[in-house]
């Protein structure tokens, strides 16, 4: 997250603004997704430990899937 943060400082302290809020925005989605890969490999961790139920990582997944779609779907959206 660190290197994303410095990442975004970069960019919204160039002189062209509107590029660099562009490339923020894009690289804030990539985040998100790269967020939401690591919360469903943690979800099958404790699945695979035995943490928690067939049903507790079904519910859970279908949380992140949905939240997954919404953020896709809001970028085809605005595009």
């Amino acid at each position: 997250m660190d290197v994303y943060r410095r990442r975004l400082d970069t960019l919204t302290s160039e002189g062209n603004l509107a590029d660099g809020a562009r490339r923020a925005e894009a690289l804030e989605f990539q985040i998100n997704l790269a967020a939401m890969h690591a919360e469903r490999a943690a979800l099958l961790a404790l699945h695979n430990a035995q943490e928690i139920n067939d049903e507790t990582l079904s519910k859970l997944m279908r949380e992140v899937d949905l939240s997954e779609t919404a953020l896709t779907t809001r970028g085809q959206v605005e595009t």
